[in-house]
């Protein structure tokens, strides 16, 4: 027999407070197994070639979706004030249809906005920002945020995946000083020491990122270019025949670093000139001090 009890079934009020709490429950931290790839793979950004008034398709509509879920989840952070059309979309009541609006919200997510929602929130819910940032702005700046909140919050493994998935994905010829300086400093927390001479040298072997780091290898602190310019001088000098680059101690120097890689990473090293492949298999003992 049915209670006729009003308190004993939820009336509109009650449900609709248990909807808007499910609404806002967040989501959990980054899985162990997300993937910085994916995440840039997927990434959806509008299309500002086609007019405003051009109606979404299908698949940019989806994608909106997933983008105002996020602005939705980080309102307050990041500090957004909307219209009653750009709250309607960000509550998905309305349809993201018209494409001069979505991209107008989208565009209020600036720099300065996610910047000073990053430094507000824990290292976890950072990385979910900008997670959901890359989305629809793979740019730079918020990679290389991404991977230093990834730093703080997850395993060295998962981290240390996230940062060579994100070195394929940089653009070198578009970063500044400060940007190689962090992603530098990122490889030297993140890698063993032993790999820092082969990942260093392979991605010197990229033109772009051989003229990021030239432009921008005097304002390297002390430290990273005592690591970074003997190996640049190993590149050029050792690796491809080319003297003239680096004074002689810093050739030693970066020889020295190279011969301290394990064996794995120096046999990989076949195109070196046989001298070379000789001194490198004989690993003197002299120069694990330089």
């Amino acid at each position: 027999m049915s209670s006729n009890n009003p308190a004993s079934k939820p009336g509109p009020a009650q449900g609709g407070a248990r909807k808007n709490r499910k609404k806002r429950r967040r989501r959990g931290p980054p899985r162990e197994g997300s993937s910085l790839a994916t995440v840039l793979s997927a990434s959806r950004p509008i299309d500002t070639s086609k007019s405003a008034d051009t109606p979404l398709s299908r698949e940019e509509a989806a994608a909106m979706r997933q983008h105002f879920r996020v602005l939705r989840e980080f309102r307050r952070e990041l500090r957004l004030k909307v219209n009653a059309s750009e709250d309607l979309l960000l509550n998905g009541i309305r349809d993201p249809e018209h494409r001069g609006l979505c991209q107008h919200l989208l565009a209020k997510v600036d720099r300065a906005s996610v910047l000073s929602a990053v430094e507000r929130l824990d290292p976890a819910g950072a990385a979910r920002l900008l997670e959901g940032v890359l989305g629809f702005a793979p740019q730079i700046e918020y990679v290389l945020l991404y991977l230093e909140a990834v730093k703080k919050t997850a395993s060295q493994a998962r981290a240390t995946r996230a940062l060579s998935q994100g070195l394929k994905q940089i653009d070198f010829s578009q970063v500044s000083g400060g940007q190689m300086r962090r992603v530098l400093d990122l490889i030297v927390e993140l890698f063993d020491a032993g790999q820092h001479p082969h990942l260093l040298l392979g991605l010197l072997e990229s033109r772009k990122f051989r003229t990021a780091f030239d432009e921008s290898v005097a304002e390297l602190p002390e430290p990273l270019a005592r690591l970074v310019v003997p190996l640049r001088a190993v590149q050029e000098n050792v690796l491809h025949g080319k003297p003239g680059r680096g004074e002689s101690e810093q050739l030693l120097s970066g020889v020295g670093l190279l011969l301290q890689a394990n064996e794995e990473i120096l046999v990989r090293y076949s195109f070196l000139s046989h001298g070379w492949q000789m001194r490198l298999q004989d690993r003197p003992q002299g120069w694990k001090d330089l």
